[in-house]
């Protein structure tokens, strides 16, 4: 039996794969890198789901979640349709403590993904990602007793200090089929096969 390792919860042995993803820290990360003509986007989510898939396990229901803002165009709400990933928007939201408005995908993210964290068939919480603001979900993933999995679209978007690093790859879990970290750097995925 494997432990969690906050409680001595049991981690959870069968179930799916919750994937969350945060589109634009991926698109635009992967752009930024390659260029918005050699990005190969659709393929880089084929790649992308293949590990998840063979890491982690199936996915909940067949489905990962992809969370947007609004501008986000017909071209990648097909792609991620063709995908069997669904598309929640994220409308940008006007605070009194904030100046202007923002997008509120981080939020709507990690409150999906805590929401999804009861659901009884998940034992993976997969996020995409390169961002510090998922470490509270991580974290309530590990009390609850899922297991955790980090993906980076490159290591160039994970611009965090190296003690936020270092807390982000403490939660990442253990594969117990491979003995690894459940962590990938999506730009380093091969899409020639």
């Amino acid at each position: 039996m494997t432990w969690s390792f906050f409680r001595k919860i049991p981690l959870r042995q069968v179930g799916s794969v919750l994937l969350l993803i945060d589109w634009d820290n991926f698109r635009s990360t992967l752009q930024k890198q390659f260029g918005i003509g050699k990005v190969r986007l659709d393929q880089r989510i084929g790649r992308t789901l293949n590990w998840v898939k063979g890491e982690l396990g199936e996915l909940l229901a067949g489905h990962g979640f992809v969370f947007a803002p609004e501008h986000l165009n017909e071209l990648f709400r097909k792609m991620c349709a063709k995908n069997n990933l669904r598309t929640v928007t994220c409308p940008k939201r006007d605070t009194p403590d904030r100046n202007g408005s923002f997008d509120s995908v981080d939020e709507t993210l990690i409150w999906f993904g805590k929401m999804m964290l009861a659901h009884p068939d998940v034992k993976c919480l997969c996020i995409i990602s390169g961002d510090k603001h998922y470490i509270p979900l991580m974290e309530a993933a590990k009390k609850q007793g899922v297991s955790v999995a980090f993906a980076v679209p490159s290591r160039s978007c994970f611009s965090e200090t190296p003690e936020i690093i270092k807390k982000i790859i403490g939660l990442i879990s253990i594969n117990p089929k491979t003995g690894k970290k459940m962590y990938v750097e999506l730009d380093t995925l091969d899409l020639a096969g």
